[in-house]
């Protein structure tokens, strides 16, 4: 698998690509997923504004997802006009969505005079059999989520790889790029593969951070955890591996560090979710309370962003009850969504592996903690349990318990699933009575020590023959 890395790490994308492109259009475009129907139809009246005037004005801008735009934008789909509308998912992947849609449909003209017309690519792509916008867009936004999900496969081998080297990279690719959930997920227009890829990507660059000790890549991270909060708000516990990996690399002054950093991720996030700072006409309260002895009375923050992440906040811990939760009434809080991982989303074997491994990560990173300086390889791991820990025991206790909601994290679960596999494979290839090569040492070269295949002890001494015996024998007379 290590011998050709680059062809193998393409032969994996493909695959993912393949099983996340194919069989987009799986509902014969009913539009089954509520989620997906919702941002597609909101997705809809989203248009680049006529003119920059009103186009950061709430009430006047056609791409405020917190306001039905008093304007006609929309062809052959029927929306409500000139009122306030709920919109409780990340702008980002909406954007996104948008922008390909209408890029697709400026190439069309063009495509459809050279692509063979009763082809797919014509026909259902480049929309030559008329489809309504609302299909088209949900068509090519299902794609653009494929295409997004290959490249959390793509980091998700940069992780492994900068972590435990080339062969624990590709086996986390391979596992990610099969994973059940990860598929399915890929064929809605929604945005949990959105968040789950920036996740990556931050989480990636951290680690990139923590290893070379170069702090541009703490700049970097910053970036792509507002990116990820512009997909979905449970992101803003990216915060807390933020703060731990600017701590490991800066030390000195990391406060410093820890505000450009998060200078760059709110800059990220304003710029692709304004209106989550623009729209200030919506009644955002928190309720009264006492802190440290002050009181502190019922405040009403205004902002439409708050307002929705409040209403998504009520729904997920039980407090809103709506038909499409009450499945979960009963259910225990972190097992649920264990089993459902195990029986629907990573399979058994994969998801105790990764278990065992976290738990053995956890437990040696404490032993260590008072002992002895960290590694650089210990500190990236502390990075991700970082991410991984506070994310699990918030989700996990939901009353709501999706199995999506777990995907920001499975990939993670890939990659100590993936070092053990490696560690496994090593020591079936260099332990018992199999002979040690150098093409095993190089299988794993960055595996933790006690996970490294040991040579079997006849290895490790020199064979003696009977042609040094008595090169031996006769330096002693002579000596003698």
């Amino acid at each position: 698998m290590t011998k050709h890395p680059t062809l193998t790490l393409l032969a994996i994308l493909l695959l993912a690509a393949w099983l996340r492109l194919s069989g987009v259009v799986w509902d014969g475009y009913q539009h089954y997923h509520p989620d997906e129907r919702y941002i597609s139809w909101v997705a809809t009246t989203i248009q680049w504004p006529a003119d920059w005037e009103t186009a950061l004005h709430p009430h006047q801008s056609t791409l405020n997802p917190f306001y039905w735009p008093t304007a006609d934008t929309t062809t052959r789909v029927s929306v409500p006009r000139g009122e306030a509308r709920a919109y409780a998912y990340g702008h980002l992947p909406l954007y996104m969505g948008v922008a390909a849609t209408r890029l697709v449909e400026k190439m069309a003209p063009w495509a459809q005079t050279w692509l063979p017309a009763e082809g797919w690519l014509a026909a259902e792509f480049f929309n030559a059999n008329g489809r309504s916008e609302f299909d088209h867009l949900t068509l090519i936004g299902r794609l653009l989520t494929g295409l997004v999900d290959v490249g959390t496969v793509a980091v998700a081998y940069w992780l492994g790889r900068q972590l435990y080297g080339t062969a624990v990279g590709l086996l986390t690719a391979a596992l990610l790029a099969s994973n059940v959930m990860h598929i399915q997920l890929a064929h809605f227009f929604t945005t949990d593969p959105y968040t789950t890829f920036f996740v990556m990507g931050s989480l990636a660059a951290l680690v990139a951070a923590v290893q070379t000790r170069q702090k541009i890549w703490l700049i970097v991270a910053g970036g792509v955890v507002g990116l990820a909060i512009g997909s979905k708000f449970s992101a803003i516990l990216l915060f807390v591996p933020l703060a731990v990996g600017v701590w490991l690399v800066v030390r000195r002054r990391w406060w410093l560090w820890l505000g450009l950093a998060g200078t760059a991720a709110l800059f990220t996030f304003a710029l692709t979710n304004p209106f989550a700072l623009l729209d200030a006409t919506c009644t955002a309260e928190t309720p009264a309370t006492t802190l440290l002895g002050v009181d502190i009375p019922v405040i009403n923050w205004r902002f439409c962003y708050l307002e929705n992440v409040g209403a998504q906040r009520a729904m997920v811990a039980g407090g809103a009850a709506f038909p499409f939760t009450r499945q979960y009434e009963g259910t225990r809080p972190f097992l649920y969504l264990l089993e459902m991982q195990g029986r629907w989303g990573m399979g058994w074997p994969l998801l105790l592996v990764g278990l065992v491994g976290w738990g053995w990560q956890i437990g040696r990173l404490l032993s260590v903690w008072r002992t002895r300086p960290l590694t650089h390889l210990e500190e990236a791991e502390l990075v991700l349990l970082a991410w991984a820990v506070p994310y699990f025991l918030s989700t996990g206790n939901f009353y709501v318990k999706f199995m999506r909601y777990l995907q920001p994290i499975t990939p993670l679960l890939g990659a100590v699933g993936g070092m053990g596999g490696v560690a496994i494979a090593g020591q079936m290839a260099g332990g018992g009575r199999g002979r040690f090569t150098g093409q095993h040492r190089a299988l794993c070269p960055r595996l933790p020590r006690y996970l490294r295949p040991t040579p079997p002890v006849a290895g490790r001494f020199p064979v003696v023959t009977r042609k040094r015996l008595a090169g031996s024998q006769n330096r002693l007379r002579t000596m003698g």
